[in-house]
């Protein structure tokens, strides 16, 4: 398998969960919080996304795994804006009772350079709420 280096790198990332903003660099982990969701807040949460370098049309896959029970995933609505610049947003629910790990993937096809076909790509990026 060829390594292929992107000279602009496609990168999402989760930029808030229920408002509350994600940090640059989260975890994703159950025993630090990344987001730490007021008490008051209710389901359904909102979920904001961030995109550079990813089509805007695409849709990105949130997925909610809390501690203990299964994940479950939504789609966003379509990536918004440029190329260089996109937002979405998804509503998930979060259980109430126990830390989560938020995460959000894209999967898209770009046209290889050298002409050689489509690559795909995935990127993904997580936060953790409780």
């Amino acid at each position: 398998m060829a390594t292929l280096t992107l000279p602009n790198a496609p990168s999402l990332r989760i930029a808030a969960v229920g408002g509350v903003a994600a940090p640059a660099a989260p975890t994703g982990s159950f025993t630090s919080a990344d987001v730490v969701l007021p008490a008051t807040t209710t389901n359904p949460v909102t979920v904001s996304l961030a995109a550079t370098n990813i089509p805007p049309g695409t849709t990105v896959t949130v997925t909610v795994k809390g501690l203990y029970g299964e994940a479950t995933s939504t789609v966003s609505t379509p990536l918004t804006g440029t190329l260089a610049s996109s937002t979405a947003s998804a509503s998930v629910t979060i259980p109430t009772n126990e830390p989560s790990v938020v995460g959000a993937s894209a999967s898209f096809l770009l046209s290889a350079a050298s002409g050689q076909g489509p690559v795909s790509v995935t990127t993904a990026s997580v936060s953790s709420p409780r």
